[in-house]
């Protein structure tokens, strides 16, 4: 860790499959904690990190822990690699190394260190897969290893590298006997990506206890499941855990750091080394290599795991290897190398990197046979036209250079004909080779699961025409309909059906036969995506394939919006489609479509295709469920989209601000301004609180709100989208003399409003919890007190500004008074609505103010902004300095900007928002500014014109 802010992480996560009854009986957790070179936080962090980990393991393994600790004073390698050789496991017992402290990444050697330091404090470092081997060398069921600590290059020390060669019982956590007990091999998963720093504040690290909270939840979930003997899903286990952990480490680094860490990073995310795999060689037909690898920000792989008597091993591939290119495709991230390994038949031809030094080795994965090692020299014989290929296989083993193969062809490459005679092995390969000496050679073979086809003049020793993809499908003459698709080809794997009549390719267009060719020739050795668009049935398609990777997605029909992989969430929007004519963005959930229910991408592209006509699309945003109508057949959007409530609401409070065009609010009579306080005897607080209450909400609504400061109610029906009783005021208040002066409650030292009276003229009125009166009938409120004084001295009539959610509301109204007359409240003039700052915090016993009640509740609700709609600005809390300024305000006319202070307006010391709201609503048309410069730190006298 590099400092209190941050703490990395490394959990890591590899699994080898053993018999399922072989469980350990011992979990031996080893604790190591360094505790030098933190400040006085992140050492808070670092201990509690440890003592949370002790309490996990000792509370949901009782019985079986058996617990070591390094003492955090002297954590150096050879106090770690002490307390490991000192445990003595059984066979079938598990290994959990935990480590909290400094940690670092070389990226020109080993990958992730710890920055420890030797006895008398030099600085040195330990090689995590040092520790890892150290482990592993035990010869027990389960290794985890488990490391919080950065994976940022390391910039500043110049460390060494280190040289270092119960009582039985089980638990009754399903999910953690799963992961600990039952599981075997070794868990490798890193809790952030290469070059992320890792964090850690007083309560823990964000990875530990994202780590603990995960596995917890998802303990409960599966316990839950048994009790109720349901049937528990293959979910449940590392790789599930992975997935949830990274969700939970990027919610607990965005709670701490919002906008971003200091240090400029935006998330902290939790990466697999690995996928399970067995640890025996499987019976299944597909070849393993046995190699695991990590991306690395400057291209490439670095190898992190060879899996013992595995081909990758007998090759002699190592621990810190980088992988440059298999079978002629260059390998720049683990999507590269998976895609290559899936695509080898048998023969599998790499490159590496090693110590500066570029090596190359091929073998055989199903027979395991080396045919090149690393230490050799290509010794095989090359025939005439420059290939060798191994006996038993028709792949090619070896390319020479500067030869006519090696114009076109590479190792790996796998010989499907010679002259439309089938090649299976070197014995057929050379006996058409022999008979296509004197003539042309037409040659096709498979590279990365794609057919070519190619020809060789063998007398002029040319290329005669360059490398085509063999597209596997026939037209109608002189027509761009496919007529017939053959097995196994690129026209299959592309997804391509008969009756397809195929419009262009990457925009070159495709009238036939002849142009399909030339089209497919210009992309043979293409770099870049292909786009096919096509027709089918009518409707017009589109289907990207990255040929050179031999990656194909599913044809989609164009809509013009792509959903993430394995998500209902909109990933991207075509320009000028229909859906974004339509209003549709990237992060849309759409969860169904003509009441199809959409829940992943390929259930989308499902109905999708069968669509046609008017479609109706209900998708999720910010919380809250819209609707939206396009016509597919004349791409017109019929109805914009609205949320299906029909209202939006300000952010932090409950007052409408829009109401859908036809919609069942605006049925109602529901208006932009109207702040809605009941539905079906609910109350409404803010947005928020609103969608929680309408999320599960159905039938009949009943729907109270405040209108100009008189309380009114509609009846709705949900369902039905009908009005059972559009909007009116409730009845008229008269003045009750014997009733309460005002009725609300006000503390002594703040202004704000913590309590209304039921029934009382501030309720009738419209007043709410957490209202600021800024002024009484002229008199300035700072406090309770300023209040009483002012309500006692008052007359009848009583015009107060208040401050609610950001905007100036002044609000006409009668007290209760023995003679006075009724007559009907002035309608309320409020300003826009801005961001919200926390609530004032609430008494713990009444406090006295005009016309307070004994025993009111005291329970302010509504959030107070500090937003000056007159100025543009909003200040930080209890503070003059400006927090945001509003667009083509006033503020942002003359050049205020965030950070600057404002000390005086109007010749009136400003000391927080409440001084400025005070100072804007006395003041006329323009005011005087007096404010500290941010960027000079100097002081400056300015006019401003207000919006007024």
């Amino acid at each position: 860790m590099r400092n209190w802010k941050f703490a990395f992480y490394s959990f890591i996560f590899l699994i080898f499959g053993m018999p399922a009854f072989l469980h350990a009986q011992t979990v031996h957790l080893l604790t190591v904690a360094d505790f030098r070179g933190f400040e006085e936080k992140a050492l808070d962090g670092v201990k509690k990190d440890i003592e949370n980990i002790e309490k996990f393991f000792e509370k949901n393994l009782p019985g079986v822990i058996k617990h070591t600790q390094v003492d955090g004073n002297m954590a150096t390698p050879e106090a770690i690699r002490e307390k490991i050789n000192e445990l003595e496991p059984e066979q079938n017992d598990t290994i959990v190394f935990y480590y909290s402290g400094h940690a670092a990444n070389d990226s020109n050697n080993n990958g992730q260190f710890l920055q420890l330091k030797d006895k008398k404090g030099n600085p040195i470092a330990l090689d995590r897969h040092k520790i890892k081997n150290w482990l592993l060398d035990k010869d027990c069921r389960l290794v985890v290893v488990l490391t919080d600590c950065c994976n940022m290059f390391e910039e500043n020390e110049d460390l060494t590298q280190d040289q270092v060669p119960t009582m039985r019982g089980t638990s009754s956590h399903p999910f953690i006997q799963e992961l600990f007990i039952k599981s075997s091999g070794l868990a490798d998963i890193t809790s952030s990506k290469v070059g992320q720093y890792s964090y850690a504040l007083k309560n823990g690290s964000i990875f530990t206890n994202a780590l603990i909270k995960t596995i917890t939840e998802m303990d409960k979930e599966m316990d839950d499941k048994r009790k109720k003997k349901k049937e528990i899903e293959n979910d449940f286990n590392w790789k599930t855990l992975m997935e949830r952990l990274s969700k939970r480490s990027n919610e607990l680094f965005n709670n701490s750091f919002p906008n971003g860490s200091p240090q400029g990073q935006i998330a902290q995310d939790p990466y697999a080394y690995t996928l399970p795999q067995p640890s025996t060689p499987p019976d299944e037909p597909k070849p393993v290599f046995g190699v695991a690898v990590q991306s690395l920000s400057f291209g490439n792989v670095r190898v992190t795991e060879v899996v013992p008597k595995y081909p990758g091993a007998m090759l002699g591939i190592q621990y810190g290897d980088f992988i440059t290119y298999i079978n002629a495709l260059e390998i720049l991230d683990e999507s590269d190398y998976s895609r290559a390994i899936d695509c080898v038949k048998d023969i599998l031809a790499i490159k590496i990197t090693r110590n500066n030094k570029e090596l190359a080795g091929i073998i055989n994965l199903k027979t395991s046979k080396i045919l090149l090692g690393f230490d050799e020299q290509p010794s095989f014989q090359t025939d005439d036209f420059g290939i060798f290929m191994p006996e038993d296989t028709n792949v090619i083993a070896n390319v020479k250079e500067d030869s006519l193969a090696a114009k076109v062809l590479r190792e790996g490459d796998e010989i499907l004909s010679v002259n439309s005679k089938v090649i299976s092995n070197a014995a057929d390969y050379r006996k058409a080779f022999e008979s296509a000496k004197k003539e042309e050679m037409k040659l096709k073979f498979i590279r990365l699961g794609m057919k070519y086809e190619v020809k060789f003049n063998l007398e002029k020793n040319e290329v005669i025409d360059k490398p085509v993809l063999y597209f596997g499908a026939t037209m109608e003459k002189k027509k761009n309909i496919i007529k017939k698709i053959y097995k196994d080809s690129l026209a299959e794997k592309i997804g391509f059906k008969i009756g397809d009549a195929i419009f262009d390719i990457n925009s070159l267009p495709i009238k036939n036969e002849t142009d399909l060719d030339k089209a497919l020739e210009a992309m043979a050795n293409m770099k870049k995506p292909a786009v096919f668009r096509f027709y089918r049935k009518g409707k017009e398609w589109f289907v990207t394939c990255e040929l050179g990777k031999g990656i194909f997605y599913d044809p989609i029909r164009v809509f013009g919006i792509s959903l993430r992989e394995e998500s209902n969430i909109i990933e991207n929007v075509d320009p000028n489609s229909l859906p974004e004519k339509a209003g549709l963005r990237t992060g849309d959930t759409i969860i169904s479509i003509n009441n199809a229910p959409i829940e992943n991408k390929q259930n989308y592209l499902k109905i999708i295709e069968k669509m046609s006509g008017e479609m109706n699309i209900i998708f999720i945003r910010d919380d809250q469920k819209w609707s939206v109508e396009v016509d597919l057949e004349t791409n017109k959007v019929l109805n914009a989209p609205t949320p299906l409530s029909g209202i939006l609401f300000h952010e932090e409070s409950n007052i409408i601000e829009y109401v859908a065009p036809n919609s069942l609010a605006e049925k109602a009579g529901l208006r932009t301004g109207d702040s809605i306080v009941l539905i079906n005897e609910f109350p409404i607080n803010d947005k928020q609180n609103y969608l929680q209450i309408m999320k599960d909400m159905s039938g009949e609504l009943n729907i109270t709100f405040i209108r100009e400061g008189k309380k009114w109610s509609t009846k709705a029906d949900l369902d039905k989208n009908e009005i059972i009783e559009p909007a009116k005021p409730l009845e008229t208040w008269e003045p009750d003399p014997n009733g309460p002066v005002f009725g609300a409650s006000m503390p002594t030292d703040k202004n704000t409003l913590v309590a209304i009276a039921p029934n009382s003229p501030a309720e009738h009125f419209g007043l709410q919890v957490n209202d600021q009166i800024l002024n009484f009938n002229g008199k300035n409120i700072f406090n309770g007190k300023d209040f009483d004084v002012a309500v006692d001295e008052s007359p009848r009539h009583a015009e107060l500004l208040i401050l609610r959610n950001g905007g100036l509301i002044k609000i006409k109204m009668i007290l209760n008074k023995a003679d006075s007359n009724s007559t009907q409240p002035a309608p309320a003039q409020q300003a826009p609505t801005a961001p919200a700052e926390p609530p004032v915090p609430t008494p713990d016993t009444p406090l006295p103010g005009a016309g307070t009640n004994a025993g009111i509740p005291q329970n302010p609700s509504t959030a107070v902004s500090t937003t000056a709609p007159a100025l543009g600005v909003s200040l930080e809390n209890s503070s003059n300095r400006i927090a945001s300024i509003t667009p083509d305000s006033p503020a942002e006319n003359i050049g205020l900007e965030v950070g600057d202070q404002i000390l005086k307006f109007n010749n009136i010391n400003i000391r927080n928002f409440n001084d400025l709201s005070r100072a804007i609503a006395a003041s006329g048309e323009n005011a005087s500014l007096q404010i500290v410069d941010h960027r000079k730190n100097e002081e400056h006298s300015l006019i401003i014109p207000l919006n007024k």
